[in-house]
């Protein structure tokens, strides 16, 4: 007998299994885009969610009566959370966090009366945000 002759015999077993094969690879790989899509989303939500307390914070101590007294280290909180989440997103997001996290460190001490420092801050935060939401956006 020959192996095109077994073939013959067996060929909707053959088949079955390559369909059972495809459907599992098919499975496992949309699972795993899934569970991609699911990190960058968490990630996302949670540096949108940092950005807008570090706005808030940035506007209060800039443009309030009487600054917190801790908003330095509010502030580093914030952006440091943001900084960590980062690693999770895909490129351009880290890069926009180093250099909020750079325009921080340079700005938070002449925050509340340099007006320079708080839109070089505020901007930098606008363009983290954009960068989040646009990864946000493109994900399938």
């Amino acid at each position: 007998m020959s192996l095109l002759d077994d073939f013959k015999q067996q060929w909707v077993g053959v088949v079955s299994v390559f369909i059972a094969v495809t459907a599992l690879a098919a499975s496992q790989y949309r699972s795993d885009v899934t569970e991609h899509n699911r990190t960058i989303r968490f990630a996302a939500f949670e540096m949108l969610r940092e950005l807008g307390a570090l706005q808030q914070l940035v506007h209060q101590t800039h443009f309030g009566e009487q600054p917190p007294t801790d908003y330095n280290l509010q502030g580093w909180n914030h952006v440091l959370l943001i900084r960590d989440f980062s690693v999770l997103m895909p490129s351009p997001v880290p890069q926009h966090t180093e250099r909020l996290f750079a325009q921080w460190q340079q700005h938070w001490s002449t925050l509340a009366t340099d007006r320079a420092s708080n839109d070089a801050i505020s901007q930098q935060i606008t363009a983290t945000r954009n960068a989040v939401t646009k990864q946000v956006k493109a994900l399938e």
